[in-house]
């Protein structure tokens, strides 16, 4: 891979009798020399985070992360763990918002969010949107609803592609 983001899925939905498949792609190559790769491994805790991609430096270079840097693609792995030592396993949710909004997890005050399994995989292109602006939190879920904030921690993996814009 010659630095390019590569996320393949592919999905098989509906019932039996009229079960269909597609698959896609959801790839990103840097533009240029200011779009760089960010790597990190991070606990995603109860209460929220105001964002999820800290200041640590960016791969390979020593440039600092920064709040009003543009993330343009993106992969969030949900270990099923609360831990980087993967010792105590976890069924709560990641929740991210990315409004710059502190996700919420139900209620009056509910904010819309992407929610993220245990062992799931979220991969994303943006638009937009800042290194300060891409939020988490963890929720409990109810079925297929988040129903309270999380019990637990989450550790997840992220990689990025983020526009050096500072």
């Amino acid at each position: 891979m010659a630095n390019k983001a590569i996320g393949n899925i592919c999905v098989t939905i509906m019932p039996d009798r009229i079960k269909t498949r597609f698959g896609g792609a959801c790839n990103y190559e840097p533009a240029d020399s200011t779009e760089k790769w960010y790597y990190t491994e991070t606990a995603i805790s109860v209460s929220g985070a105001d964002d999820i991609l800290t200041t640590a430096d960016y791969v390979g270079v020593t440039d600092e992360l920064h709040a009003n840097d543009v993330i343009k693609w993106i992969a969030i792995k949900h270990t099923g763990y609360t831990t980087s030592d993967k010792t105590i396993e976890t069924t709560d949710n990641i929740m991210l918002s990315h409004t710059a909004a502190t996700p919420v997890y139900g209620g009056a005050t509910s904010t819309s969010g992407v929610l993220i399994a245990p062992n799931e995989v979220y991969v994303c292109k943006y638009n937009g949107v800042l290194t300060s602006g891409l939020h988490a939190a963890t929720v409990t879920m109810t079925g297929t609803n988040a129903s309270a904030a999380g019990g637990s921690t989450v550790f997840a993996y992220i990689a990025a592609v983020i526009d050096d814009v500072a």
